[in-house]
Order: C-alpha cells, then structure tokens, then sequence
C-alpha cells in the first residue's frame, strides 16, 4: 500500500525541485565564502624568482611563499593561485630573486586574472 509522499505526483515533484539548493548557493554565495583566484606571473628576468609571497593590498603580513612547485626560471611564467575572502580583488606581490633581490608589484587584480611581469 502507497502513502501519500509516494505518490508519482510527490517523486516527480522532489524531482524537479532538487536542483534548487545548487541555484541557491551560486546565486547567494555565503557570507565570507572564500573562492580562489589568481594571476600569471611571468618571469622575464635574467635570474630564477625563488619567492613569491601575496597579500591582500591592505594587509601588512606577506604571509607564505607560493613557489611550493620550486622556482620560476628566466622565460618561465606560472599561475599563482590567492584565496579571495569576501569578494576582495586587489593584491600585493612580492617576487625575491635568487641573488636575494626583491621587487614589489602593487595593486594587483586577481579577479582579472591578470599576468604580472617580472623584469630586471
């Protein structure tokens, strides 16, 4: 014997309906939801980049280095990858050669995915 949730007018009906919590989450991202982002970084320097340490323009921690892969060779270019909190698009970066140089690229929109490049 059926009961009334079992009926195929109720399957079909949490049928089409299941899709509605997926919609919901990328209509109205939670609040503080962190997505990743990023930006190439190109290296057209005569020298291999060891570091590359980003942070969000307005914070004055460096945080980690994002080279876990090893270093950029000269001509070599890779995606670094940021964590974008609370849809905040603008990055620092800082590059240190392997002759211990560092270069400071500022204001770096990552929502754009954008290449930063590093010369001499």
């Amino acid at each position: 014997m059926s009961s009334f949730s079992d009926t195929p007018f109720q399957r079909a009906s949490a049928r089409s309906m299941a899709w509605v919590p997926a919609l919901a989450v990328l209509l109205f991202p939670q609040p503080g939801a962190a997505d990743t982002l990023g930006f190439q970084l190109q290296n057209n320097a005569g020298e291999a980049i060891v570091t590359v340490h980003v942070s969000p323009d307005w914070k004055r921690d460096w945080g980690v280095d994002h080279l876990d892969d090893g270093p950029i060779d000269p001509g070599g270019s890779r995606f670094i990858a940021v964590v974008q909190e609370d849809r905040y698009c603008y990055f620092d970066v800082m590059v240190r050669t392997e002759s211990s140089a560092t270069h400071t690229y500022w204001f770096i929109n990552a929502c754009e995915h954008q290449t930063v490049t590093h010369t001499d």
